[in-house]
């Protein structure tokens, strides 16, 4: 084995070992210049930041989720708000990335054609489907069924 191959074999076994913080690429880079992965002869660990933009956008949507999270709407299985309504408690910041009187679940993911719809948290793809993508965000990342028929205190 080459000392390079066993310098990122020992990085990977700690790397393993540390929590890996979100949007942080902790992989490694032998080169000192350049984040490309390219192997460079001094072998140091370079780790790519993410962008102030991004982490800015990730406690946003931190934030959103947590309102989610712990509000009436996903407890009991109900619609979710619209975008622009002002429930109580509602994160101002929702209305900087969901779209006007759509699900709040938009906020979740980029749409800047309208005809593409990529989540934030996963990366899934929706083409030309915007109910396909706020079903992906209630189904996937909240586990919200506000369509699914629930008995009433256990009876039907």
């Amino acid at each position: 084995m080459s000392n390079s191959h066993l310098e990122v074999g020992s990085c990977s076994r700690q790397c393993l070992q540390t929590v890996a913080l979100p949007g942080l690429n902790s992989c490694p880079s032998t080169d000192s210049t350049s984040n490309s992965g390219a192997p460079g002869p001094k072998g140091h660990i370079l780790l790519t930041f993410p962008s102030l933009e991004s982490l800015k956008r990730r406690a946003d949507l931190l934030q959103i989720a947590i309102w989610a999270m712990r509000s009436d709407f996903l407890r009991l299985q109900s619609f979710e708000p619209t975008v622009g309504d002002s429930p109580i408690g509602h994160p101002s910041i929702l209305d900087d990335y969901g779209l006007k009187g759509q699900s709040v679940y938009t906020a979740f993911f980029d749409h800047l054609d309208m005809e593409t719809f990529v989540c934030w948290e996963c990366g899934h793809t929706v083409e030309e489907d915007l109910e396909g993508a706020i079903a992906h965000q209630r189904a996937i990342h909240f586990r919200h069924e506000p369509y699914r028929c629930h008995a009433l205190n256990g009876e039907w």
